[in-house]
């Protein structure tokens, strides 16, 4: 559906041409896609799957007084501080980046990948569909 008249065939999947990023931005800012996820709708839920749903819709920060929100671009920092505010920082270590020995390709060199061929219409109605969550955790619009 997602494909532009090409749906992934048997044939396509054996040769590990898989859903494309584009076209599961397509999907996740498709309306329709709200109502048809057979994940979601096997739970008898309305919206898309809780993977890639809408944080405001998963932990309701207008119902629950949180004591800590953290923000994935200062993980390793924020990990280190929550740790300390429950006092485990004596007892467990968040595994930095060095710590893992990671080699791979970092993410920003990833999502400058992933976004270079997607249209700004595209990305337009993506951050429509994550609007709340701009607002709410102050994730900016860029």
């Amino acid at each position: 559906m997602y494909r532009g008249g090409n749906n992934a065939t048997g044939g396509a999947i054996a040769r590990n041409e898989t859903v494309t990023f584009g076209e599961f931005l397509r999907y996740v800012s498709d309306p329709v896609s709200y109502t048809n996820d057979p994940v979601v709708g096997r739970y008898r839920r309305v919206g898309h799957n809780p993977h890639w749903a809408t944080a405001v819709s998963l932990c309701n920060p207008c119902h629950v007084d949180y004591d800590f929100v953290g923000m994935y671009e200062n993980l390793e920092h924020e990990a280190a501080l929550l740790l300390k505010l429950v006092g485990l920082d004596d007892v467990v270590k968040f595994p930095t980046k060095m710590d893992t020995q990671y080699v791979g390709p970092s993410t920003h060199s990833l999502m400058r990948e992933m976004y270079k061929n997607i249209s700004v219409s595209l990305m337009q109605r993506v951050t429509q569909v994550y609007a709340a969550d701009f607002h709410a955790f102050d994730f900016g619009e860029t």
